[in-house]
């Protein structure tokens, strides 16, 4: 990043001799800050005034220092008189250029010399002493008035403003005396304009996104965008290069005018003036037009008779300076720079003269900018100047990108990320309180770059905070009581944490203790309460718990935590122990005189798992008891005891359970639970209890209900005959706190489901449910009897198209490859299998899943299983997913079984049992199932034998799984005359491993 502006220029102060009266420095201060305030929404002008008046601070910090002010002179001196010296080299450059225009013809006559020091203002005598040719005297010619062929060129103001940002910056020309925005990219005029648009614009986002500013800064931020717009396009361009050639020439003419003080102009004076148009940058064809040009204008005779049919000039121009060499020159008479180089491209000899490598096409300057801008950037670097660093190697690169910009480049980037890993440190410390330490690595930070706008920031903060912390102290020392100076060294550690003198002294002044330890039991834990210290400062608590006694000392307990706030939570106690707690009150490491007791307490688990259900006639409480407890349970009809003594009290209690016969299926009991604990003086404590309520009534609970899908609805059905009736309740959310077996009194259960969701009724046949697109259902079962009601297992329902008709095949290398229909728009299924059991979930812990794509499956001919002999049977599910609100929902699943052992049989026959058999059954048997059974449907026709599942009423499903060594099926409501019933697979792939066979008629009777 560029300097900061001296800060003896910037508030015009005399600075030879120095000023040194502080309060004369505060008032041009102030006077400069009224200047800058009335600036600050300035267009152009605003974020300049903005860094000004943010230097403030920094100016008293350096003017208001007698060492550093002395510096500040020191340097102002120095840059006045490199002013000075740019402008005497200026002014020289420019008379010897005019002499030695006049001396071409052999001498300079006095009106020439008058001319000369009327157009330069230089003393005569100074200019005499740069003449080499003898005075002539001679008449005076005709004036002459400036005349040039008009071109497409830029506003002249907008011209104006590039030469008075260039000269701000002190950007020297590289060829003639005019700086100009190549000369700023650092790129040959020959640089395609696409390459200098890129590059503008590049450099104008660097500066841009800077923010606040050095003047240097700010100057090149608005040149990057008038080079940005001008190298936009062609057009722009050339406006501009013709605007240059004009200001060129003007240098020129001022020789001309002198030249010609006699109306006329020798030969050898006129390739003079070729020659330093040249040097100016012109080219030596537009120099010789514009020279003829301006001569005729303006009635300037050129005194020579082959002026018609001159040859070109033999003119070798530097690259690295600009000067005008003789033929055959080995370096530069301006600058002493070799004019035959090797190309730093391909290493071939690049003659004096040439503008390009004729071996490569790489532009000669490129290849001069190239190596003077990776010199200028480590120089740079070197200086820590990094910004200005990676400016150099950037505009090497789009000049040529060498291996050496790729290096330099990279120790830029490794240069900028140790200067924001150091910006990071001090971040962190200043997050943390830590000025003390911040202002340490600010430090480190300056050695890295010391120009780094972030400096400013936090030099300023840091040097507010410990400003302050100081302060502070001296308010400390100067207290009159401990109190008053424990309350300053606490501001001092707010101000800055890592005050050692602050903590040192603290730590000598011991805080008073918290008051009013408060313990109280909660469902799990036991909290803890307290009035906090009156102290002030950074207070902590440490908590100290021990059992049989009150602690007495820090070191007397065990120490469970520490806070700063005014509770605590000890989660870690077990039940039936009784605890003593105190706080040690801490401020640093120095700790209250005394410590803060709180009353004994005992924490009381109650029993978990609390259940009552009916058990042949009676009704059994189980429940899990915590350990070093004696349970009580009382009993209450039509009703839940509210304490201990409210109702009967039952004997027989055993650890977890106790068995209560003395009840009736038409009445409700509620059961209280209590739990003893006994304190280290043997007194019994009891605990709330936990209350339960039930029927004795034997109710099942509805664990299998069964479905199928239908377009967007959904079919179900309880297969199990049960007493009383079953209903479901619907959601279109989850079911909570619900759990399979859980006994609710029916208008209990209704008021808990907020009598929002439907209510069908279950039974054997198919009850029809209606499904919401893109949403999932959720079916909550029940079983009622009477006002007792049972709580089912919950299903979700969601119809997603799977998978059918999966099929199977191996290979000669023991291979299983299988195959299905895939449903439409569905790219990806999850494949799951297990050796036990089918995968009843996608996400079985116990069973392999694997996901398969359309793509890899269609690549492969199918899914591949590797070595499936090393299975007997494979139990397989595919499943289908879809992605709803953040969640994956999976199908029902199509299952499939592979085995390499023979089908199992499956015996069943239709017959009479019982007295007179009057009870139609279907019996079942199949002795040689070692894996789950398939799912069956029992089908019923009339007059003759179904043919098919779908040929007739579907009467009974037998889940999948049932032990089918001994089975029944009661026909007996189903028994019409002429009626056949016949045993169907509910899943087709079953033929695979399993075998039905009928054994006689399938029929009882015509």
């Amino acid at each position: 990043m560029e300097s900061r502006p001296n800060f003896y220029l910037l508030l015009d102060l005399p600075y030879d001799p120095p000023e040194e009266n502080e309060v004369v420095i505060k008032q041009a201060l102030d006077k400069k800050k009224i200047e800058w305030g009335k600036k600050r929404n300035h267009p152009r002008d605003a974020q300049k005034i903005k860094y000004y008046l943010g230097l403030s601070e920094q100016i008293l910090d350096v003017m208001l220092d007698e060492d550093k002010r002395k510096e500040e002179a020191t340097e102002a001196k120095e840059i006045a008189h490199k002013e000075r010296l740019k402008k005497e080299k200026a002014i020289n450059k420019r008379v010897d250029g005019v002499i030695k225009v006049l001396s071409a013809k052999g001498y300079i006559t006095k009106v020439e010399l008058a001319s000369v020091e009327k157009d330069t203002k230089v003393a005569k005598d100074l200019i005499l002493k740069r003449i080499n040719v003898p005075i002539k005297d001679d008449k005076d010619g005709p004036t002459t008035s400036s005349t040039s062929s008009k071109q497409d060129v830029l506003n002249p103001e907008k011209i104006k403003q590039i030469l008075h940002l260039l000269d701000q910056l002190d950007i020297e020309a590289k060829i003639g005396s005019i700086p100009t925005l190549y000369d700023l990219l650092e790129q040959p005029t020959t640089a395609d304009i696409k390459t200098l648009s890129k590059l503008s614009q590049e450099l104008y986002q660097r500066y841009q996104n800077k923010g606040v500013s050095t003047d240097a800064a700010e100057y090149k931020k608005q040149l990057y965008s008038i080079a940005n717009g001008i190298f936009k396009n062609d057009s722009e361009r050339t406006k501009y290069d013709n605007s240059l050639q004009e200001k060129r020439f003007e240098t020129v003419v001022e020789y001309i005018k002198i030249a010609s003080i006699h109306g006329k102009i020798d030969y050898t004076v006129y390739k003079e003036l070729v020659k330093e148009a040249v040097n100016e940058g012109l080219g030596q064809d537009v120099a010789k037009d514009k020279i003829k040009s301006y001569c005729q204008q303006n009635g300037i005779l050129l005194l020579t008779s082959n002026i018609s049919k001159e040859t070109e000039l033999d003119l070798h121009q530097c690259h690295f300076c600009g000067v005008v060499n003789v033929k055959n020159s080995s370096h530069c008479k301006g600058c002493g720079y070799s004019l035959r180089n090797k190309c730093s491209h391909c290493q071939g000899l690049i003659e004096s003269g040439s503008t390009h490598c004729t071996s490569c096409g790489q532009s000669v300057m490129g290849l001069v900018y190239h190596d003077k801008l990776l010199k200028e950037g480590y120089y740079a670097l070197s200086r820590k100047n990094i910004i200005l660093a990676e400016e150099c190697f950037l505009k090497a690169e789009y000049n040529f990108k060498s291996q050496e910009v790729i290096v330099a480049q990279q120790k830029v980037s490794a240069y900028k990320k140790d200067i924001q890993q150091q910006i990071k440190k001090i971040e962190a410390e200043m997050k943390r309180k830590h000025y003390y330490q911040a202002e340490k690595e600010l430090l480190l930070l300056k050695k890295l770059n010391r120009e780094a706008v972030e400096s400013i920031h936090f030099e300023r903060e840091i040097t507010t905070k410990l400003s302050i912390a100081e302060n502070y102290l001296k308010q400390a020392s100067a207290a009159k009581d401990l109190k008053s100076a424990a309350s300053y060294y606490i501001e001092a550690l707010d101000c800055s944490a890592d005050c050692q003198r602050a903590r040192e002294k603290l730590n000598q002044l011991p805080p008073d203790p918290a008051e009013k330890l408060e313990c109280r039991l909660t469902s799990e834990a036991i909290a803890l309460s307290w009035v906090p210290s009156p102290s002030t400062g950074e207070l902590v608590y440490r908590i100290i718990r021990k059992e049989g006694a009150a602690p007495t000392h820090t070191q007397d307990g065990v120490m469970i935590g520490e806070t700063s706030s005014n509770s605590f939570t000890d989660k870690d106690t077990e039940a039936g122990k009784q605890y003593f707690y105190a706080l040690i009150t801490k401020r640093l490491s120095a700790i209250a005189k005394a410590m803060t007791h709180g009353d004994p307490i005992m924490r009381m688990l109650e029993v978990e798992n609390l259940s009552a259900k009916p058990e042949n006639g009676a009704i059994k409480i189980t429940w899990k008891a915590p350990l070093k407890t004696k349970i009580e349970v009382w009993k209450k009809e039509n009703g839940i005891p509210l304490k201990r003594g409210d109702g009967t009290k039952l004997n027989g209690v055993k650890v977890n359970e106790v068995l209560d016969q003395d009840v009736s299926g038409d009445k409700q009991y509620g059961y209280l639970v209590i739990c003893q604990y006994e304190d280290v003086n043997g007194k019994f404590i009891l605990s709330n209890g936990k209350s339960v309520l039930t029927m004795a009534l034997n109710i099942e609970p509805i664990v299998n209900i069964l479905v199928k899908y239908q377009n967007q609805k959904a079919l179900i059905k309880n297969n199990n005959v049960m007493e009383g009736e079953q209903i479901v309740y619907i959601s279109q959310a989850p079911f909570t706190g619900f759990k399979l077996g859980d006994f609710y009194l029916y208008e209990q259960l209704k008021g808990e489901m907020n009598g929002n969701m439907q209510q069908p009724v279950l039974s054997n046949d198919w009850t029809e449910i209606s499904l919401t697109a893109n949403r999932p259902t959720y079916l909550l079962p029940v079983s009622k009897l009477g006002n007792a009601a049972v709580i089912g297992q919950q299903r979700v329902l969601k119809h997603i198209r799977d998978v059918s008709e999966i099929s199977s095949t191996t290979d000669d290398k023991g291979d299983l490859y299988l195959k299905w229909n895939w449903p439409k728009d569905v790219e990806q299924v999850l494949v799951v299998y297990s050796e036990k059991e089918y995968p009843t979930d996608p996400r079985d812990a116990e069973s392999v899943q694997r996901h398969c794509s359309k793509v890899s499956y269609e690549a492969f001919n199918g899914y591949k299983i590797d070595s499936i002999k090393a299975f007997d049977h494979l139990f397989i599910t595919i499943y289908v997913g879809e992605e709803l609100n953040g969640q994956t929902i999976y199908s029902e699943g199509t299952r499939y079984f592979y085995t390499n052992a023979k089908p199992i049989e499956i015996q069943y026959r239709v017959e009479s049992k019982g007295f007179l058999k009057k009870k139609n059954v279907i019996t079942i048997n199949s002795s040689d199932i070692t894996v789950g059974s398939p799912e069956l449907i029992v089908v019923k026709q009339q007059g003759r034998q179904p043919l098919s599942k779908d040929d007739g009423t579907e009467i009974y499903v037998i889940p999948e799984g049932t032990d089918l060594s001994k089975y029944e099926i009661d026909l007996t409501a189903h028994m019409d005359r002429n009626a056949y019933f016949k045993l169907f697979y509910a899943n087709q792939n079953d033929r695979t491993r399993f075998l039905l066979e009928s054994i006689g008629e399938l029929t009882t009777g015509k």
